[in-house]
């Protein structure tokens, strides 16, 4: 993705050389124009290499995912992806698999260093057997 984003960037610089203008857009015709509706050329793109289900909004997904994972900070992958909003940035977040594991994992390593508890059910608690519904030393019920 990197690759890609610097070879786009590197057009865009001999545009602006070219042109002799400044251009703050991405993707941009060789006269310096932008691209407005670059939905056909992606998908020439996509089937170029044999890839037609291919979306911009998967690379933007992939996008947000992997600058996560790589520690860049929430804020810091909205703005690079033009995303104004915490919720419009949690659409595209999309954990996987592999984040998941890490997840319980890290879980897991909290859950380990905690001191063990005995749990115990509330008639237990009073000294009754769970099974027999009250053969343990506890209070005793009269029935009449």
């Amino acid at each position: 993705m990197a690759r890609i984003l610097e070879a786009q960037r590197d057009y865009v610089d001999r545009v602006q050389r070219k042109t002799g203008q400044l251009i703050p857009w991405i993707f941009c015709y060789p006269d310096g124009r932008p691209i407005r509706f670059p939905d056909e050329a992606f998908k020439n793109a996509a089937g170029a290499i044999n890839r037609p289900d291919l979306h911009v909004h998967d690379l933007r997904r992939f996008a947000a995912s992997r600058m996560v994972e790589s520690g860049v900070h929430t804020h810091e992958a909205m703005a690079l992806l033009g995303m104004e909003t915490p919720s419009i940035f949690e659409r595209y977040d999309i954990i996987d698999r592999k984040r998941k594991k890490g997840a319980v994992k890290k879980t897991k390593g909290v859950l380990d260093t905690e001191p063990q508890r005995k749990v115990v059910g509330l008639r237990a608690r009073h000294g009754e057997d769970r099974q027999s519904g009250g053969s343990g030393d506890g209070p005793k019920h009269r029935t009449t």
